[in-house]
């Protein structure tokens, strides 16, 4: 009863559409719908019937003309609810203050409802409404609101990643007051008037203006987070900012994006003119293979992009407003003589770049072109994730559109996911009322380091290049490993970025746009794993004489094959003097991906409860040297810590494995604090490459060098073949230099010139060092500056 979604047909008009009508007994029927097939959703009210109810949702339904579809019965499931309290930096609460629960579902989450309230003159709040069937929610409070007329926020937004509504309680929030504002023109370079890209069948005067915190994972699409509108004369102020650096990208019809960067501090921002310069534009129609107009919930979006995504335009979708379809696009701010691709995206953030638009070269900006496309749905995309509950697993796999419904096997969850390489069972299989999600529990066998579980299903998705016409066929096998306590393993979107988090941990992954060394219209898989080893005994097991590398490795709960092999490595070489304060957690990408990333990713981790946070420190784990090395946020900023959830967050720019630390070493070795009898440091520091003068005080002759000069203390009783190995913060071996047989007891001079081993000269940046002489070894840091 009430609180439905109106049921769109035939029937929709000018004066709303038609909807579905109920009989005593809670029978419907929805009038007036066109062929197709549909997902129908159901959205009951606060306290409908006197329950709090959720979100129900049924798909797959395919509606044939001249003919009434069945539904069955809907049952409407008891919505679980999360109580918070707002509070500022001081810890007063904060009052009217809005806060909503976002689903995490995997897809689908567009179409679920947002339940919101207003924090209390006590900063508390609570949110019902919320499915328990898929219970993880982002609570985010202070959300801005793209609606005109939407008053301006005067606090920053902040959230609480991945509650879990079927165990947490209340969660509590810190607020950071957003009191700034940056203020503005956007122009054409040739005066002419502008107006803003908009999918709307009217032009609307001015320009659009994305907004995006550096740092931030943009949420609203990948050009920002935040999206206004301009007067029609091109005037704009952005309030609702706080301090901090922001990029701010203009756009209009007919002309190049501009993007400029702004930091905000104790006052407001006057950013002046931006100039827009025309560009080429193209335009077009946009159909099936079939002929037919792909629906709104196909495409939602379009962007053309260079390779690399240097440039990124945004453009429009033509719509049908009666058929629901999208019939066309335009895109424009072409420049000239580089190479575009055309990308469509989905609902569910796939990404689709038609063949003949992957690779657009326009001759000159003033160039017109039409170009039709067809849109060829993609496969979906199956994300996995598991979380162990005492001996058991719980796994999921999840789907990015629904499964078909068609036969009884399509409804057999059991049928659905099975074991592929794995001794143990499966139970408890269910398919979500969504069709999206196949959830089960596994119980490894006596003894057993890993599974590999297959997820075998149709979608109700029709795949374009099957001739007889059959639905899509989604096949995953992922590997499961004993010794990691939560998996998120998917597939990401280069053009949008996206997060991953360990469902019921409050670490996580969040990755912009463009984030990967990777093309444009590429996906990349991503797999965010954690491992909760405390390493108990391994210190204890040391003092007693065992080998301090044996020591760590006999305190894991586990043996080697357990653990993803680089884990168990990352593992291995923790000192058994250093405990670790929080999960490991480890990043890795698909075959031939870099590590190494395009842009800043950001990294929550989690710390232990009884921890003081301000004496920790992340730490990455350094293969090539096996040892551990301080991370500092790549941006210059300060670790983030959240007292409240007890996390620490950072922006990084390569991926490994990384804990948390209560230590301030700028490296420890994989057994042991370097810094012990074996020493070096280099003078001057940082340097630049420019010849200078440097004067020895430990007997060495003064003179030139180019870069630094490296002096090496080798006690006595060490003796050996010396050699130098210096690495780049993301870990990589940059440069080795042989010191020769080395006697203890003596100090050693070698200068480096800043090259690599390839005589090219290295980047500005950090850069670790490990001298080893013999078996011996210690660590120092480096900074470049050019």
């Amino acid at each position: 009863e009430g609180g439905f979604f109106a049921a769109s047909g035939e029937d929709c008009g000018l004066d709303g559409c038609a909807r579905p009508s109920f009989d005593p007994e809670g029978r419907f029927t929805i009038p007036g719908v066109l062929a197709g097939l549909y997902d129908v959703t159901f959205r009951p009210a606060a306290g409908a019937s006197g329950a709090d109810l959720a979100y129900a949702s049924v798909s797959g339904v395919r509606a044939e003309p001249g003919t009434t579809t069945d539904l069955g019965v809907v049952r409407l499931r008891a919505a679980a609810s999360v109580s918070g309290t707002l509070l500022d930096a001081a810890g007063s609460p904060v009052q009217g203050v809005p806060v909503e629960a976002r689903s995490k579902a995997a897809s689908g989450a567009g179409r679920r409802p947002t339940p919101r309230a207003l924090s209390d003159a006590a900063g508390r709040f609570t949110l019902g409404g919320l499915d328990p069937d898929a219970p993880f929610y982002d609570v985010v409070a202070a959300a801005r609101s793209e609606e005109p007329g939407s008053p301006t926020p005067v606090w920053d937004e902040a959230r609480v990643g991945g509650v879990d509504v079927r165990s947490t309680v209340t969660v509590s929030i810190t607020l950071t007051p957003a009191l700034l504002a940056a203020a503005g023109r956007v122009a054409s370079a040739d005066g002419s008037a502008l107006y803003a890209p908009s999918d709307g069948a009217l032009p609307v005067p001015g320009a659009r203006l994305w907004v995006q915190k550096e740092g931030t994972t943009a949420s609203g699409g990948p050009l920002g987070g935040l999206s206004v509108l301009t007067a029609p004369d091109g005037t704009f102020r952005v309030g609702g900012l706080s301090g901090g650096g922001y990029l701010v990208t203009a756009a209009a019809q007919g002309h190049a994006p501009k993007t400029v960067s702004v930091r905000l501090s104790a006052s407001d921002a006057a950013l002046g003119t931006l100039t827009l310069a025309r560009g080429a534009q193209l335009s077009g129609g946009l159909v099936h293979p079939d002929g037919s107009r792909p629906g709104e919930d196909e495409v939602t979006r379009v962007y053309a992009a260079t390779p690399d995504l240097a440039e990124l335009l945004p453009g429009e979708l033509v719509h049908d407003a009666a058929g629901r379809a999208v019939v066309g696009y335009r895109v424009s701010g072409f420049a000239a003589q580089k190479t575009y691709r055309l990308v469509l995206v989905s609902a569910d953030t796939e990404l689709q770049t038609p063949p003949e638009a992957a690779a657009l070269v326009f001759a000159s900006t003033a160039e017109v072109r039409a170009l039709d496309v067809v849109f060829k749905s993609p496969a979906p995309r199956v994300t996995a994730k598991s979380r162990r509950s005492g001996s058991t697993f719980l796994v999921d796999f999840q789907s990015s559109h629904p499964l078909r419904s068609l036969t009884s096997a399509d409804d057999d969850a059991a049928a659905l996911v099975a074991t592929a390489a794995a001794r143990g069972t499966l139970s408890s299989a269910v398919l979500s009322a969504d069709r999206r999600r196949v959830s089960a529990v596994y119980t490894p066998g006596v003894g057993e380091s890993s599974f590999t579980l297959r997820f075998s299903a149709r979608s109700a998705l029709r795949d374009p290049e099957a001739a007889d016409g059959s639905q899509f066929l989604v096949v995953s096998s992922v590997a499961f490993f004993a010794g990691l306590d939560g998996t998120h393993q998917t597939r990401l979107p280069n053009l949008t970025g996206g997060s991953l988090a360990v469902e019921g941990d409050p670490g996580r992954l969040d990755l912009p746009k463009g984030a990967f060394l990777a093309d444009a219209s590429s996906t990349v898989a991503v797999a965010l794993r954690r491992s909760d080893e405390l390493l108990l005994g391994a210190r204890a097991l040391a003092a007693a004489g065992t080998p301090a590398a044996e020591a760590v490795t006999r305190s894991l709960r586990l043996g080697p094959d357990a653990y993803p092999a680089e884990v168990y490595r990352a593992l291995a070489a923790t000192p058994p003097d250093v405990r670790p304060a929080g999960p490991y957690y480890d990043v890795a990408l698909g075959t031939g991906v870099p590590t190494r990333l395009a842009r800043p990713a950001r990294l929550t981790l989690a710390a232990s409860a009884g921890k003081n946070l301000g004496a920790l420190n992340v730490y990455w784990y350094n293969e090539a040297a096996n040892a551990y090395v301080l991370q500092p946020d790549v941006t210059g900023a300060a670790l983030e810590v959240d007292s409240a959830n007890r996390t620490v967050s950072l922006a990084v720019d390569h991926f490994s494995t990384y804990v948390l630390f209560d230590a301030a070493a700028a490296v420890i070795s994989g057994n042991a604090f370097t810094g012990g009898e074996l020493t070096a440091y280099n003078f001057p520091n940082p340097f630049d490459l420019s010849v200078k003068t440097v004067t020895p005080i430990h007997g060495a002759a003064q003179g030139a060098v180019r870069g630094t000069m490296i002096r090496v203390a080798v006690p006595a009783g060490v003796n050996g073949d010396g050699r130098i190995l210096v690495f780049s913060a993301a870990g990589e071996r940059v440069k080795t230099i042989s010191l020769g047989s080395l006697s203890g007891g003596r100090s050693y001079y070698q200068p480096w010139d800043g090259t690599n081993d390839s005589g090219r000269d290295v980047a500005s940046g950090l850069y670790v060092a490990q001298v080893k002489v013999g078996s011996t070894s210690a660590f120092f840091k480096m900074a470049v500056l050019k």
